[in-house]
């Protein structure tokens, strides 16, 4: 089977068929507040961090958070040997304090074949698209792009199909 890349499809493509409202946080909301966020959403593994203008900061994942629930609900001690990631998440009480600095995202204008290589070079699952202000303003599934890759694949081999 031709592998078709994604180059001429955009972001902004694919965001139409599929826009989800991410889940944002602004950064000096509680984490318990974060959770009823994501609770209410159901969908949603990842909430975004934003600040006072609504920028993206960082991300806060269901797997921090349950770190900050063990430290709540379990262990009260940390160990001297917790090094400071591991001392920041335990010592958390907003979202801009646990939220993870390092985040990946995309632009509407970016090809579907860049977001795709980024997601699988990264491992990720989610990616906020961003505007030039880095306003979130969608995200997207790497379901969604394989979704999309596999339909650009079938259309193009049935465009090839009845041109024989």
């Amino acid at each position: 089977m031709p592998t078709l890349p994604l180059r001429k499809l955009k972001v902004k493509d694919l965001m139409d068929k599929v826009w989800r409202r991410p889940v944002t946080a602004h950064e000096d909301e509680t984490l318990d507040d974060v959770v009823e966020k994501l609770a209410q959403c159901r969908y949603s593994r990842i909430a975004y961090v934003v600040d006072a203008e609504n920028r993206l900061k960082g991300i806060i994942s269901l797997g921090m958070l349950m770190k900050v629930l063990f430290r709540k609900y379990r262990a009260r001690a940390i160990s001297a040997i917790a090094t400071s990631s591991i001392l920041r998440v335990y010592t958390s009480e907003k979202a801009g304090e646990l939220a993870s600095r390092s985040v990946h995202y995309t632009y509407p204008e970016e090809s579907l074949d860049e977001v795709l290589r980024k997601m699988l070079t990264h491992n990720l699952k989610e990616i906020p698209v961003i505007d030039k202000n880095k306003r979130i303003i969608g995200e997207l599934w790497i379901i969604d792009l394989l979704k999309a890759k596999i339909l650009a694949e079938k259309k193009h081999l049935r465009t090839r199909t009845s041109a024989r």
